[in-house]
């Protein structure tokens, strides 16, 4: 009890010296050094829970970083509540540290108090390829070309405007990538110890999702612009979430507003790193998830590989396998609210299995008040969670007969595929489409998921849908290089993956074990769902659109099935798939089988590194945009009506710089994020020259005068001086 109220009392100065950092001292420092001194109580609190309830390990350094992580979770969470109802001020930053201190130190003395329950998961280890000679000096080869490839990540860093982190990155790059994704797959199969090789696959991790915030002194895409503006409004402790329930033509859940409980756990993080600790919000947003999935997804994939009773080697070579899909590539690389939420999904679903191999009530209780709180999440994992629950502690029931198990599945996979197709339908985020061209629909699915547009392109289009394995680069972003040059090969791979997936999902359906009926039950179900919106339903599809990191996960996890489902033989589990292949494939054809798995291991690492390669085809705002839009806001800020004709990236920066006071230049936004209204004056402009436009602009805004800022090439010769240039930037002020 002693104990208890000393980290009691400890929480408490903590949670002062957080207040009077953030409202009086304003050291970084300090505030360093607080959340790390609070992270050193909370985590290993954390940690002794995970251990005591789900039987996690006990001495790991792996569970302490997602004890860790689920610390931070928790925190975003209690941000958001504020966030979402008040006001994230320095005395309710405060107080939610105190709570989720309180409430990681009790759960420690609930579980100090709860009856010891351990099992054990150890399996024999066994090897895939012979033993190399000094596997030490592959690890030291490795992380030469994982700091030579960092190096040049960072020697190709531009200030430009570009439409592919591959259009500044040096061509050698993809080569030193291509190197160490195939020496770590090696290695993988070696004497290694797991956490080295734990420990490398993080690294490998980091360099791979370092190529977005390494390469361009800015942010790639659109989404992270609309969300540091809301950052700001958040660290200016302004309200940020508007009262829609009187607005008779908004439905339900739009009144509701899903979208601000999904967003509001990454808002308030970003906000608490920036007020206590300093850091800016547009380098939180470059490196925070980069750095976080890095570390908590490799250790998140695996743990759940171990816990689904995989080996070492087979977990940890499914880790590996998880730098395959673009869609897991590019979710590691944004700092978005999606992708936070993913990772979170993805430890609670671990949190779920870990309970199936030894339950006890305290296990679910956790679970209970983690699903409850995922409100304050992102809204699709909030539904993916209790849909998981729901099947885990289904199969979890050892009564029920192989019939009703059959028949429970079926069921679930309908459920798992309509469920959010209805609550898109119902949210109205989703809407029958009478002009539906079935054909031309089937046609586009089978091209997007067997690789065809890629191969036989690339188009001169975005394609937004199906880019879960390889990105269906547009060519005005595709950089070839020598594997890509020719790209048939392509829908070979993705065919010989699907049939591989079918045989795993077939392995599911017949499966007694809870991992896998749910990985089928999910892997269909979710597909169709994709599907089903994605392909045959209009509208913005706003729940199903995200579902393409699920996707890939599920990819993964059912191609490892497959691959464990060779190690199985028809009298016993052999316990692995390579030593079905030493023991059997390699005996039979023993002039070619000691090369098989290598190739194997080099085709998968080519695939890696061609998925790479691929994307994202996302444009970075140019530094001189940024500063010419900076300028508009510093010569605006004092008016309340607005008119600024530029694209809409630049537009973004405004809205960022602006705290959302300058919102799509002024002009009206539509449902789906469109402005047909700005876009039309815009083109008239640098399209057709057309200058008069300006006039029409400032009337639809009812204002008196209209910004323009654009590339200078695009406007007609004859325009006079711009107010102001920003090298190729120009911005001019028309007054009516």
């Amino acid at each position: 009890m002693r104990k208890l109220i000393s980290e009691v009392f400890l929480l408490s100065i903590i949670s002062s010296l957080i207040f009077y950092n953030i409202n009086s001292f304003h050291i970084s420092i300090l505030g360093w050094l607080l959340l790390i001194v609070y992270f050193l109580i909370t985590a290993p609190a954390v940690h002794f829970w995970l251990y005591k309830f789900f039987n996690f390990s006990e001495k790991a350094w792996r569970i302490k970083f997602l004890s860790g992580f689920l610390v931070l979770a928790l925190l975003g969470w209690g941000g958001g509540v504020m966030v979402l109802f008040s006001k994230l001020t320095a005395l309710n930053i405060a107080l939610v540290f105190l709570v989720v201190g309180l409430l990681s130190v009790g759960l420690k003395y609930w579980a100090i108090f709860a009856k010891n329950q351990k099992i054990s998961i150890e399996k024999p280890e066994l090897q895939i390829l012979e033993e190399s000679p000094h596997p030490k000096v592959g690890v030291l080869l490795y992380l030469i070309l994982a700091g030579f490839g960092f190096y040049l990540l960072w020697q190709s860093r531009t200030t430009e405007i570009i439409l592919s982190p591959w259009q500044t990155i040096s061509p050698n790059y993809f080569y030193v990538f291509l190197s160490a994704t195939i020496l770590l797959g090696f290695l993988i199969f070696t004497h290694l110890r797991a956490k080295t090789l734990l420990f490398l696959l993080v690294v490998h991790a980091l360099l791979l999702h370092a190529y977005l915030p390494l390469t361009h002194s800015l942010i790639y895409g659109a989404d992270q612009w609309r969300h540091m503006a809301n950052e700001r409004l958040v660290v200016s402790e302004q309200v940020i979430v508007d009262n829609s329930w009187s607005d008779s033509n908004l439905s339900w859940a739009q009144k509701l507003n899903f979208s601000e409980f999904s967003y509001v756990q990454s808002w308030s993080l970003a906000a608490i790193f920036d007020r206590l600790c300093g850091v800016d919000l547009l380098k939180f947003n470059q490196w925070f998830l980069p750095i976080v999935w890095s570390v908590v997804f490799t250790i998140l994939l695996f743990e759940l590989g171990r816990t689904w009773g995989w080996g070492k080697k087979e977990s940890l070579f499914f880790a590996w396998l998880g730098f395959l899909p673009y869609t897991l590539q590019a979710s590691g690389s944004f700092t978005l609210p999606v992708n936070f939420g993913f990772l979170l999904w993805l430890f609670f679903i671990l949190l779920m299995f870990k309970r199936t191999m030894a339950p006890r009530f305290e296990q679910l209780a956790v679970l209970l008040f983690l699903g409850i709180f995922s409100i304050f999440g992102y809204l699709l994992f909030f539904v993916l969670f209790w849909l998981s629950l729901m099947v885990v502690e289904i199969f979890s029931t050892q009564s029920i007969s192989k019939f009703s198990r059959r028949i429970v599945f079926l069921i679930l996979m309908i459920i798992s595929a309509a469920a959010i197709p209805i609550l898109e339908l119902l949210s109205n985020y989703s809407s029958i489409n009478p002009s539906l061209n079935l054909l031309t629909q089937i046609k586009q699915l089978v091209g997007n998921w067997s690789g065809f547009y890629l191969a036989s392109g690339p188009r001169p289009h975005d394609i937004v849908i199906g880019n879960i394995v390889f990105n269906q680069v547009p060519n005005y972003a595709f950089v070839a290089n020598w594997f890509t040059e020719w790209r048939w090969w392509v829908v070979v791979f993705m065919g010989v993956m699907l049939v591989i997936s079918f045989v795993g999902w077939y392995r599911c359906w017949r499966a007694k074990a809870v991992s896998e009926i749910w990985l089928g039950i999910m892997a269909f179900g979710l597909s169709v769902a994709y599907i089903t919106s994605r392909y045959f339903l209009a509208g913005e599809n706003i729940l199903a659109r995200r579902l393409d990191v699920v996707l890939a996960f599920l990819f993964i996890s059912i191609l490892m099935v497959a691959l464990n489902q060779i190690g199985m033989s028809a009298e016993k589990d052999i316990g692995s798939w390579w030593q079905y292949w030493q023991n059997n494939i390699q005996k039979k054809i023993s002039k070619f089988g000691p090369i098989i798995l290598p190739v194997v291991i080099i085709v998968f690492s080519i695939a890696i590194a061609v998925s790479y390669s691929l994307g994202p085809d996302t444009r970075a705002v140019g530094i001189n945009e940024y500063n010419a839009m900076n300028y508009v806001w510093q010569n605006e800020k004092k008016q309340t009506e607005y008119c600024v004709l530029a694209d809409t990236y630049p537009l973004l920066v405004l809205e960022t710089v602006s705290q959302k006071k300058i919102v799509g230049g002024g002009f009206p936004i539509n449902q789906y994020f469109g402005q047909p209204e700005r876009e039309r004056f815009f083109k008239l402009i640098t399209d057709n020259h057309d200058i008069d436009a300006v006039g029409l602009a400032m009337t639809a805004t009812k204002t008196s005068n209209c910004w323009l800022v654009t590339d200078g090439d695009k406007l007609p010769a004859n325009l006079a001086t711009p107010l102001k240039s920003f090298g190729n930037i120009f911005v001019y002020k028309f007054i009516n």
